[in-house]
């Protein structure tokens, strides 16, 4: 009897499962997902970033920033891990950081809308509108 072989799911479609995964809500799916593209390619910086995100919403800054600063490795003037890197330092009221980042990624691209909130957000916080 033949063997039926499956073709092997590429790194993009595993991406896309995640992303969706983790936007249904489940983590810990989606968060092996992104592990297992890493496995592959360690330095996937979508992987990395997203992964960096949903740790976060799992409340594991320590992690969150690990894998945001190797994603910003691969990737040092993406201006959306950068927008990214600065929503982990706002949720870490880390509001000098967080406003360092947001300013870099809008210094790539000015019409980002996730920076400008960042920085609202920031300077409200501290008081500085």
């Amino acid at each position: 009897m033949p063997k039926t072989s499956r073709s092997p799911v590429s790194h993009t479609q595993m991406l896309r499962q995640a992303i969706d995964l983790q936007q249904g809500g489940n983590l810990k799916a989606a968060e092996r997902r992104y592990r297992g593209i890493l496995k592959a390619s360690p330095k996937h910086s979508d992987a990395l970033q997203f992964l960096a995100v949903l740790l976060q919403q799992k409340g594991n800054s320590q992690s969150a920033n690990h894998f945001m600063q190797k994603a910003l490795k691969v990737s040092p003037d993406n201006p959306v891990i950068l927008s990214n890197q600065a929503e982990i330092y706002r949720l870490q009221n880390n509001w000098n950081q967080a406003e360092k980042f947001a300013h870099m990624a809008l210094a790539i691209n000015a019409v980002l809308v996730d920076p400008l909130v960042i920085l609202g957000n920031v300077h409200h916080i501290i008081n500085q509108y």
